[in-house]
């Protein structure tokens, strides 16, 4: 709960090492009591804002200002909190006001955005950029889309197509050609924006150079078929051949005829027939039967009478009977070759080759049969084996001349009927066009993806421009309804300044301006601790946001407030101061269990906020309820009990004068000349009861001074007069502004703050030595200063 709670573990930013900070403890530091109210002194860069941001993360676990942080007790365990509990924890720092408030100028007024808006106020500023971006987009692409649409420019895809189209149509080109297919056509055929889809993906086999050769020579069987000149009038001959019996045939070659009983001259001369010299044997037989003939025409000898009847009978006994019969028989076997004349045939092609084969081979069988039977019959007494194939290669003939006829008819046909070539001469002029409208149709289909790219990227912009309009107008209206307390900001900004018409918001139910009396005001014009008062008063009304305004103070909150008078004028201090103690004490009245934690690097801010603090716990008592307050110090991680007593805001400053004087640090420089100042006029009015002016003029107090540096010093705090004048002596302690690093350089100011140490050790050496007693060389430092004086002044 948080009422557990006494400090803070840290890891990040300034705490490299883990670290437990026991804040709401008593000043004993020993955790055996607790505080409600914190105050905690800490130089600039000591770890002040590391531990609000601390208290920022445990409140909201996805902020990353800092890599840890859990609430402790005063044993250093974890506290557990509900998320109810973490949105208790409130934190204002530098962070608050960079995040929650933004001063904008419009014209020559302010308009400051507060809290949500201010999320709302990014968010819709990233909105009008991407509107703006997106219209910018929008606008390039309706320019593409419509340049790519105008089809006279050639980034067009209708551009090509018409080109396309084009190198379809007119003379020499597709149109052209296919009217030629169409008999009778007298115009170009028909081109459309779709006819070269036909052609598009055609993969031809052949260059175009081919083609145009292919369709010139196809056009010309086109122009014979229509005119019938390639028929084939001749007809195939027809056969019907008789039956030829092999087997018979092969029996009777094989026959073997019984040889007679002869006589010397009859083997000769069955000698003769058996060589296959019938025919000499019939010669002897005729010149024998001859009666008018006597004289041998062999040997040219006489021939009687009686010596030829007896040669007749000898040769009529070797050609007996039996053997003229036999070649009788053999006879009958003889076969005619069939004649065939291809010539008219030769456009049928290899059909007709083979024809003429067939009947070659027919006829070679019909001789082979025919030199079988003249063997035979010159040698009946000799059988003969042969093999016979004529009815095997008939039937070839036979087939051959059928598929002859056949293929004549066919061819008849297909030279007369013009489809199937026109169908050839349509696939090559396709064929031919696909090369015309190649290139294109290259450039079209890229221009086409181009086109619908551009077209669906418009499309895309135009949805994007409408939602990010629409996205605009939704955040708006959403600015316009975030209400912030103006009313109630207002009169807290009259408590800080004691005046209502110093600072103010007004509303024109949209926007919040800054006036200022009642005037508008730029941004520039507004100071820091207006600012920064506008954004205390803002950061109080959000906690009251979204809470019964009777219920708010009756619940318990931890408030961490880091630096809340840093860049205040020193009469708007009082007022800061007096604002939040009048914020803080309902809080710290109205619930026992509420603490409070304000971080200051200032020394007269903490010592007004330690009376502030015991004036809080004055009225929590008068209240009925306890209220007890640590007074801790942060240096070097470490937290520790400020001494209030031991820690004057004097001693510090004449201490920052001194270790100017020695280093002349330049992160002083803009501090120093205010700390001078501050420390003389401390000097002169406790002292003395006097003003700057008059420690420079006084004899008596002069006369206080070595005689030979008094001079010098009389000189100096002129100088510093002319920076302006003193303070009031009872604000002694809350001295501010007019700094003389505007005036003077580094090395002037460093000179200053040594003759000013130098006039006060002078003036009164104890006073000085004590407050700078912790520094062991000061005494030496100053004196030796002094002499340098002495030995240059005239």
């Amino acid at each position: 709960m948080l009422k557990d709670i006494t400090g803070i573990h840290l890891e990040g930013a300034n705490f490299a090492t883990p670290s437990n900070m026991q804040l709401f403890v008593g000043d004993n530091l020993r955790g055996n009591t607790t505080s409600r109210i914190c105050l905690l002194y800490g130089k600039n860069g000591a770890g002040k804002t590391t531990i609000s941001r601390g208290f920022k993360k445990i409140s909201d676990t996805s902020y990353g200002g800092i890599k840890a942080a859990t609430p402790i007790d005063a044993n250093g365990a974890v506290v557990p909190l509900s998320e109810e509990e973490k949105s208790r924890i409130v934190v204002f720092n530098e962070e608050f006001i960079e995040k929650q408030i933004r001063f904008q100028q419009e014209g020559l007024e302010t308009v400051v955005v507060l809290g949500a808006a201010v999320d709302v106020e990014e968010q819709l500023k990233e909105a009008i950029d991407r509107l703006s971006d997106l219209k910018e987009k929008k606008e390039e692409a309706t320019k593409t889309v419509s340049k790519l649409r105008d089809s006279t420019n050639n980034e067009s895809p209708q551009y090509w197509l018409y080109q396309i189209s084009n190198s379809l149509r007119g003379t020499n080109n597709w149109a052209e050609r296919d009217m030629t297919l169409r008999a009778g056509a007298r115009q170009a055929t028909r081109v459309n924006d779709n006819t070269y889809q036909q052609f598009v993906h055609r993969k031809p086999a052949k260059n175009r150079d081919d083609l145009l050769y292919d369709f010139k020579c196809l056009s010309l069987e086109l122009q014979r078929a229509r005119s019938g000149e390639g028929k084939i009038t001749a007809i195939v001959p027809q056969y019907n051949p008789s039956i030829f019996d092999e087997d018979s045939f092969v029996s009777l070659l094989s026959e073997k005829i019984e040889e007679p009983t002869l006589s010397e001259r009859e083997k000769y001369l069955l000698s003769l027939v058996k060589q296959g010299k019938t025919s000499r044997v019939q010669e002897i037989k005729g010149f024998a039967s001859n009666p008018q003939r006597d004289v041998c025409p062999f040997c040219l000898q006489d021939v009687s009478i009686a010596h030829k009847a007896s040669l007749v009978a000898s040769v009529e006994k070797v050609l007996s009977e039996v053997a003229e019969n036999h070649k009788k028989r053999l006879e009958q076997f003889r076969l005619q070759p069939i004649p065939f004349n291809p010539a008219p045939f030769v456009a049928l092609g290899d059909i007709t080759s083979k024809c003429e084969s067939a009947f070659l081979d027919y006829n070679d069988e019909v001789t082979k049969i025919n030199a079988l039977i003249d063997q035979k019959q010159s040698n009946v007494f000799t059988p003969i084996t042969a093999n016979i194939d004529l009815c095997k290669k008939m039937n070839l003939l036979l087939a051959a001349v059928a598929e002859l006829e056949s293929t004549r008819q066919a061819h008849n046909k297909s030279v007369t009927d013009v489809n199937p070539i026109i169908q050839k001469l349509q696939a090559i002029n396709d064929d031919i066009a696909s090369y015309d409208i190649a290139e294109p149709y290259k450039k079209y289909s890229v221009q086409l993806q181009v086109q619908k790219d551009a077209t669906e990227k418009h499309k895309t912009l135009e949805e994007q421009y409408k939602a990010a309009l629409d996205a605009v107008r939704s955040l708006q209206e959403k600015k316009k309804s975030v209400v912030i307390a103006k009313d109630l900001i207002n009169r807290w900004l009259s408590y800080i300044f004691f005046s209502q018409k110093r600072i103010s918001l007004e509303s024109d139910g949209g926007k919040y301006y800054v006036k200022s009396s009642g005037n508008a005001i730029p941004p520039e014009k507004l100071s820091t601790g207006e600012r920064n008062s506008l954004a205390l008063c803002y950061f109080f009304s959000t906690i009251m946001q979204g809470r019964e305004k009777d219920k708010v103070y009756n619940e318990p909150y931890l408030i961490v407030i880091d630096d809340p008078v840093s860049s205040f004028d020193i009469e708007n201090c009082i007022g800061v101061l007096s604002f939040l103690k009048c914020q803080l004490q309902p809080y710290l009245c109205g619930q026992d269990d509420t603490k409070v934690l304000i971080m200051t690097h200032d020394l007269q801010a903490y010592f007004d906020l330690q009376k502030a603090s015991e004036e809080l716990a004055n009225a929590c008592s008068r209240n009925g309820s306890k209220c007890t307050f640590s007074h801790l110090e942060l240096s070097h991680n470490n937290i520790a009990i400020f001494k209030v007593k031991k820690r004057h805001e004097y001693t510090e400053l004449l201490k920052d004068v001194y270790n100017f004087a020695i280093s002349g640090d330049e992160e002083k420089l803009a501090t120093i000349g205010n700390s001078m100042r501050r420390v003389v006029e401390a000097f002169s009015s406790f002292l003395y009861k006097c003003s700057i002016q008059e420690l420079s003029t006084r004899q008596d107090i002069l006369g206080q001074i070595d005689p030979a540096v008094a001079p010098y010093f009389e000189h100096l705090l002129y100088r510093l007069v002319l920076n302006g004048g003193s303070h009031m002596e009872e604000r002694v302690q809350t001295m501010e502004t007019m700094d003389l690093d505007a005036y003077l350089s580094k090395e002037t100011l460093q000179r200053t703050a040594k003759d000013i140490l130098c006039l006060l050790y002078c003036l009164n050496s104890v006073h000085v030595k004590t407050h700078l007693q912790e520094i062991k060389s000061a005494d030496n430092d100053i004196c030796s200063w002094i002499a340098d004086i002495k030995r240059n002044t005239p």
